[in-house]
């Protein structure tokens, strides 16, 4: 009997080393598929990353290409590049439910803010389609995949793509610093579609504000035709205000 249980014991040994051995091997490749596997259910776009390079050694490296489609019914193709993701993490934490991330530094991302739509932009309705799938995923009961719990996460040096039905070639301008901390910390873990939410908000929120600037300098130009247009045609200058905001 002794014998039985020191066999099943050295068994499970045996396995549990060849799944940690496993992960450690092909850690990128399973990266790169888990990005692209629940991106699109959380985003409902299309995620695509180029490829990822941490090392299984120092838990370091970078995801490289990593591109957001917009969401349905705007004009831009892409809603996000984000270029070059480094990031640090717990390697001992990759094969367990709660992955230990210590820093995600996005470096000089570009980001295309398009206003209008039932959100408001496209930024926000990508913040939706997250927040709407971490409500389906909670009423479920399901889960999407492991938690996560990050120390630090910056977007830095970013610039962003302002396209409007006025402005073909859109305007560019300087996306401010964003820093998150602690994420998932008190709850344990975050999901990723909690993550997403959280991380959508901020940009949403940096890039409304820092394109109100340009924005109010293309509609100067239009305000007179727009309040002529109000007085000629009635509600058309209203629909070409709603572009800009208020």
């Amino acid at each position: 009997m002794k014998k039985i249980i020191l066999g099943l014991l050295a068994a499970i040994a045996v396995v549990l080393v060849g799944a940690v051995v496993y992960v450690s091997m092909n850690l990128n490749g399973l990266i790169v598929d888990g990005v692209e596997t629940f991106g699109p259910e959380v985003t409902k776009t299309d995620v695509q990353l180029g490829s990822s390079s941490v090392s299984i050694f120092s838990g370091k490296g970078s995801l490289d290409d990593l591109v957001i489609g917009n969401p349905k019914g705007y004009k831009a193709p892409i809603a996000l590049e984000l270029g070059s993701l480094r990031v640090a993490l717990d390697l001992e934490s990759v094969t367990t439910d709660t992955i230990h991330i210590y820093s995600i530094d996005v470096v000089e991302p570009a980001i295309t803010y398009e206003p209008g739509g039932s959100a408001g932009s496209n930024l926000k309705q990508l913040e939706r389609n997250a927040n709407s799938s971490a409500r389906s995923s909670r009423s479920s009961g399901g889960d999407s995949g492991p938690k996560v719990i990050i120390d630090r996460l910056t977007i830095r040096d970013g610039s962003i793509n302002i396209v409007t039905p006025l402005s073909e070639e859109g305007i560019t301008t300087p996306m401010p610093l964003i820093e998150i901390t602690d994420i998932g910390k008190k709850k344990g873990g975050a999901s990723a579609e909690e993550v997403m939410k959280l991380v959508m908000e901020k940009v949403a929120s940096q890039a409304s504000l820092a394109s109100a600037g340009p924005l109010s300098n293309l509609k100067a130009p239009l305000q007179g035709v727009t309040e002529g247009v109000t007085e000629g045609v009635g509600g058309v200058g209203d629909t070409v205000k709603g572009l800009f905001g208020k």
